[in-house]
């Protein structure tokens, strides 16, 4: 059965250093979302969860399908983010109609909510059945748009998987592009709380050269990201004797991310096109 969950963000994450609504969280600008975040430790895969934004924004603002099951964080990780589990996630869209905090207050069937009482102050709330889909009818959100979603979300994480085992059989393609290991492993977790990595090459005597995460839309400084704190769980676990490059695909990056890339040593990005996969061309 479908859970509810409501997660709490602040403004460092939900808005860009312009102060801008920060473009990764939304799909339909052709970004691929997956990653993770910390969650109650009841969460399952294929949970929904709203996006509640605090301080600046205070409200409502998106719609969210786990992608994993809870899992437990390392201790150091427990201490930093102040709960004990994460797991996997995507964005499926951004509300049509954000809802606001005052408007929450005022409504009658969510006003009952306890998180909403509470003022938001912990990461992850349940929410009630009745909450639910008042919020949805206040955003503009129907059952067949929210199906809709997550038929195309399924889409992208099946063509995704595609991809890496496509790679993972055809590894040529990616020693054509300069990459240098000798096995690749599929969906991997490189270290404790750090999520899974889609591909990891490793050498001869069994030690992490190359790391890789496959974005099937746009790359941005989220991905960029994700791809850092693997090779550092990577280092963590194995301490491996040279450095591990950090590889990004993706059918685009844009320009942030690349900037990013460049204060950060041993990073690049490959665009699909430039694989030739035979997925890519049904």
């Amino acid at each position: 059965m479908t859970q509810h969950w409501v997660w709490v963000t602040g403004p460092d994450y939900y808005l860009d250093e312009d102060g801008n609504e920060n473009p990764e969280l939304d799909p339909d600008r052709g970004y691929s979302t997956d990653d993770w975040w910390t969650c109650h430790k009841d969460t399952r895969a294929g949970d929904l969860v709203l996006l509640y934004r605090s301080t600046v924004k205070k409200d409502v603002a998106y719609l969210i399908r786990t992608t994993t099951d809870a899992h437990p964080l390392d201790e150091a990780q427990v201490q930093e983010f102040g709960r004990g589990h994460q797991c996997g996630f995507e964005v499926l869209q951004r509300l049509p109609r954000p809802i606001p905090l005052a408007e929450m207050k005022a409504d009658p069937v969510v006003a009952t909510w306890p998180a909403l009482r509470a003022a938001f102050v912990k990461s992850a709330w349940a929410v009630p059945d009745d909450v639910w889909a008042r919020i949805l009818e206040l955003a503009g959100v129907t059952t067949a748009v929210l199906e809709s979603r997550i038929v195309a979300a399924n889409k992208v994480d099946t063509l995704e998987k595609t991809i890496c085992r496509e790679l993972k059989e055809k590894s040529q393609l990616l020693k054509a592009q300069g990459l240098d290991f000798k096995e690749l492993i599929i969906e991997k977790a490189p270290g404790p709380g750090a999520g899974r990595a889609d591909l990891i090459g490793f050498g001869r005597v069994k030690n992490p050269k190359v790391v890789i995460e496959v974005k099937k839309g746009r790359v941005g400084p989220g991905a960029v990201g994700q791809v850092v704190r693997y090779r550092d769980a990577l280092i963590t676990k194995y301490r491996p004797g040279r450095a591990i490059e950090g590889v990004l695909i993706g059918e685009s990056i844009d320009r942030d991310a690349l900037v990013l890339m460049r204060h950060l040593p041993r990073l690049r990005f490959i665009a699909l096109a430039d694989l030739d996969l035979d997925c890519l061309r049904a």
